[in-house]
């Protein structure tokens, strides 16, 4: 015959199996509702947690990216200029991107005075202008539209009225030729 020994925690791991055999195999809606409140614990545990020190690396491998020195190289290998850096190159690109001359199209001209950032601007404010201008004259055209239509409709009412000189039931209720 063997010996019986009972400690805590065999005691503690035969209740704790004997609990899930008997809940989760039986209660599939509180295997489900455990099942999402971890899910949702995990989630708090990993935005509050995990995602600050993922961005932080990120930020960190991106600023050193930018700022890393490198050379250009040309076909053969050898070093083409001065060291510089990714975002000093950026800053050249789009500087000379926006002091470029170009034509009333927008296109690259050496004939033109105008900066792309200025047609850029002249075009932004002129669309602006004219759609201003389009809402105001519509509106207009509508105002003289319905002063017409008034105008119209009293002039009309008094040549009918100088014609047949009978005052008709609807004279009467709008109060016409008293």
């Amino acid at each position: 015959m063997t010996a019986l020994t009972l400690d805590n925690a065999s005691i503690m791991e035969a209740v704790v199996s004997r609990l899930v055999d008997q809940f989760m195999r039986t209660d599939d809606q509180l295997y489900e509702e455990v099942e999402r409140r971890i899910g949702k614990k995990i989630d708090a545990l990993f935005l509050q947690k995990v995602e600050p020190r993922i961005q932080k690396e990120l930020d960190k491998a991106l600023t050193d990216c930018f700022h890393r020195e490198y050379q250009k190289r040309t076909a053969w290998g050898e070093p083409d200029g001065e060291k510089t850096t990714i975002s000093k190159e950026l800053e050249r690109l789009m500087s000379n991107y926006w002091s470029e001359t170009v034509d009333d199209k927008g296109k690259v001209s050496a004939y033109s005075e105008m900066t792309r950032a200025e047609y850029t601007m002249a075009k932004v404010t002129g669309e602006d202008f004219k759609d201003q201008m389009h809402r105001y004259l519509v509106q207009g055209a509508a105002a003289l539209k319905d002063g017409l239509r008034a105008q119209m409709r009293s002039q009309i009412d008094t040549m009918l009225a100088n014609l047949f000189h009978v005052q008709t039931a609807q004279d009467k209720a709008e109060g016409r030729y008293k």
